[in-house]
């Protein structure tokens, strides 16, 4: 197995998470958002604003309303399933965005 770039920076991460490593590891190189990364944190608040407008909303209005805005699923297309934006609302609670029952 070689070392890429990517697989060090991993094995880094793994270390600190595991206690194993001290955090200035990872520190020193600096944390940068992906572009996927900060795609998923803007569809996260669009969501969050779409269902915190209307929580009666279904998913399927939710995923229209996305796919008006232009903000596409994460694995590509132009399509939202309903599953994958009950995967994002979950994520918009669990990140404090949406209340719980929302």
């Amino acid at each position: 197995m070689a070392w890429t770039k990517a697989r060090l920076a991993r094995a880094a991460r793994a270390l600190v998470r595991e206690g194993l490593a001290p955090a200035t590891v990872i520190a020193a190189r600096g944390y940068r958002r992906t572009p996927v990364a900060r795609d998923r944190e803007a569809v996260t608040r669009a969501v969050a604003a779409v269902v915190g407008e209307n929580p009666r909303v279904t998913l399927q209005e939710v995923a229209d309303r996305l796919a008006a805005l232009r903000l596409y699923p994460p694995r590509g297309g132009t399509r939202w399933s309903t599953s994958s934006v009950a995967r994002m609302v979950q994520t918009a609670k669990r990140e404090g965005l949406l209340p719980a029952q929302a």
